[in-house]
Protein backbone atom coordinates (compact mmCIF):
# COMPACT_ATOMS: atom_id res chain seq x y z
CA UNK A 1 0.00 0.00 0.00
CA UNK A 2 1.38 3.47 -0.99
CA UNK A 3 1.52 5.95 2.18
CA UNK A 4 -0.35 8.16 0.48
CA UNK A 5 -3.66 5.42 0.18
CA UNK A 6 -2.63 4.08 3.93
CA UNK A 7 -2.62 8.34 5.22
CA UNK A 8 -5.65 8.85 3.59
CA UNK A 9 -7.09 5.00 4.72
CA UNK A 10 -6.51 6.58 8.36
CA UNK A 11 -7.69 9.55 8.16
CA UNK A 12 -10.94 9.01 6.26
CA UNK A 13 -11.22 6.23 9.48
CA UNK A 14 -11.01 8.46 12.15
CA UNK A 15 -13.31 11.21 10.25
CA UNK A 16 -15.84 7.87 9.59
CA UNK A 17 -15.56 6.42 13.74
CA UNK A 18 -16.22 10.48 14.90
CA UNK A 19 -19.18 10.36 12.46
CA UNK A 20 -20.56 7.13 13.24
CA UNK A 21 -20.51 8.18 17.17
CA UNK A 22 -22.46 11.58 15.76
CA UNK A 23 -24.98 8.87 14.28
CA UNK A 24 -25.73 6.81 17.44
CA UNK A 25 -26.19 10.00 19.33
CA UNK A 26 -28.61 11.18 17.06
CA UNK A 27 -30.33 7.75 16.96
CA UNK A 28 -30.64 8.37 20.67
CA UNK A 29 -31.90 11.47 20.80
CA UNK A 30 -34.59 10.94 18.03
CA UNK A 31 -35.68 8.22 19.87
CA UNK A 32 -35.85 10.39 23.08
CA UNK A 33 -38.07 12.99 21.23
CA UNK A 34 -39.99 10.04 19.75
CA UNK A 35 -41.00 9.00 23.34
CA UNK A 36 -41.75 12.23 24.58
CA UNK A 37 -44.22 12.73 21.59
CA UNK A 38 -46.29 9.43 21.93
CA UNK A 39 -46.31 10.66 25.81
CA UNK A 40 -47.62 14.20 25.05
CA UNK A 41 -49.89 12.90 21.71
CA UNK A 42 -51.84 10.44 24.60
CA UNK A 43 -52.19 13.15 26.93
CA UNK A 44 -53.21 16.18 24.90
CA UNK A 45 -55.08 13.72 22.18
CA UNK A 46 -52.82 15.01 19.74
CA UNK A 47 -53.33 13.25 15.60
CA UNK A 48 -50.91 10.50 14.84
CA UNK A 49 -49.07 12.79 12.16
CA UNK A 50 -47.45 14.27 15.05
CA UNK A 51 -45.14 11.69 15.17
CA UNK A 52 -44.45 11.82 11.76
CA UNK A 53 -43.53 15.83 11.53
CA UNK A 54 -40.68 14.29 14.77
CA UNK A 55 -39.47 12.29 12.48
CA UNK A 56 -39.34 14.18 9.25
CA UNK A 57 -38.04 17.47 11.41
CA UNK A 58 -34.94 14.87 12.79
CA UNK A 59 -34.30 14.09 9.17
CA UNK A 60 -34.18 17.28 7.94
CA UNK A 61 -32.19 18.58 10.76
CA UNK A 62 -29.85 15.51 10.80
CA UNK A 63 -29.49 15.21 7.08
CA UNK A 64 -25.82 16.89 6.75
CA UNK A 65 -24.54 14.79 9.64
CA UNK A 66 -25.90 11.65 7.59
CA UNK A 67 -25.14 12.62 4.47
CA UNK A 68 -21.29 12.82 5.74
CA UNK A 69 -21.67 9.37 7.45
CA UNK A 70 -22.58 8.12 3.72
CA UNK A 71 -20.39 9.67 2.21
CA UNK A 72 -17.74 8.42 4.37
CA UNK A 73 -18.69 5.07 4.51
CA UNK A 74 -18.71 4.54 0.86
CA UNK A 75 -15.27 6.27 0.83
CA UNK A 76 -14.06 3.88 3.52
CA UNK A 77 -15.29 0.98 1.14
CA UNK A 78 -13.70 2.09 -1.94
CA UNK A 79 -10.11 2.81 0.03
CA UNK A 80 -10.72 -0.91 1.05
CA UNK A 81 -11.10 -2.11 -2.44
CA UNK A 82 -7.61 -0.04 -3.52
CA UNK A 83 -5.91 -1.55 -0.85
CA UNK A 84 -6.70 -5.22 -1.40
CA UNK A 85 -6.42 -4.91 -5.34
CA UNK A 86 -2.78 -3.31 -4.28
CA UNK A 87 -2.33 -5.96 -1.81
Amino acid sequence: MSASIEAEYEQTMVAYRKSRFTMVCHVIYLGLCVAVCLMARRMMGLPPQVLGLVVIVGLVLFGKDIMTFMHLRSKLARLRSEYESAS
